[in-house]
């Protein structure tokens, strides 16, 4: 018996953020990946994949375009386990003549998939990090007053900054020219939704991990402090955080970025 699945637009969407993240991944109804660098972990689902399904693809948007190709497109994973492929037909109507179309797509080995990031470990690290602030932010925030700023100043970095008062400072610069212009924005909590458990924790996101983050309503910002870390070390300064999630539930999107260094 056949075994064969098609993808949604919201699938489409998920597997371009992924191949946004990395360029192979190990692709199953859930995913949890990271980038070469290991600065940037996503964890997210892919609702059209099936429960049966997991396939390391090589180049996932080469894996969309040979998709997207097609009028009519099905993937065919009768011959995965036996035979190490996939094939991707272009679906005729019924009493339909013309060509029979299709891509066969070859397993990657699993043993070189390096970025398939295990769940239970980064779930006993997210216990080490216990003091967070979560603060809810809009897409249009984002996009117009910290994306479009950075654009102009040609920033490289974004520093998120939580306050005593319940609000989201943010400041874009270019951390690399001395003495370079810089933009500040304080968001206020007007939905009255955030939990500030400690003020003044702040953390530096590389500018250009914004492009990362899919275009949804809004995301919650998790701040992640390291309990055993202490001030004046070399290892973190003084409320400044490991790491900070980016999380909409509506969509099951998680992008986690650890710390970068700013000298």
């Amino acid at each position: 018996m056949a075994k064969t699945f098609q993808l949604s637009d919201e699938s489409i969407l998920r597997l371009k953020t992924i191949a946004n993240i990395s360029k192979n991944s190990l692709i199953a109804r859930e995913v949890f990946l990271k980038n070469d660098a290991k600065s940037i972990l996503l964890r997210t689902n892919i609702v059209d994949i099936p429960d049966d399904f997991e396939m390391a693809i090589f180049d996932v948007g080469g894996f969309l375009s040979k998709y997207l190709l097609f009028d009519n497109p099905v993937i065919d994973y009768t011959n995965l386990d036996n035979e190490g492929h996939i094939k991707i037909i272009n679906k005729k109507e019924k009493g339909s003549k013309g060509k029979n179309e299709s891509f066969t797509v070859i397993r990657w080995e699993a043993e070189e998939m390096k970025n398939n990031y295990d769940v239970e470990k980064f779930a006993n690290v997210l216990k080490t990090f216990q003091t967070y602030n979560k603060f809810k932010i809009l897409w249009e925030d984002i996009e117009k007053n910290i994306m479009k700023p950075n654009k102009v100043l040609g920033g490289t970095v974004v520093k998120l900054f939580t306050t005593h008062e319940n609000q989201l400072e943010v400041r874009v610069l270019n951390h690399i020219v001395p003495n370079s212009d810089y933009f500040d924005i304080t968001i206020e909590d007007e939905a009255d939704e955030n939990e500030i458990n400690e003020g003044e924790l702040f953390f530096y996101l590389p500018s250009d991990a914004l492009s990362k983050l899919e275009k949804v309503s809004s995301y919650n910002i998790y701040m992640y402090k390291n309990m055993e870390d202490k001030a004046g070390t070399e290892r973190t300064e003084k409320g400044e955080c490991r790491f900070v999630m980016f999380e909409n539930e509506e969509k099951n999107l998680k992008y986690i970025f650890t710390r970068m260094r700013i000298k």
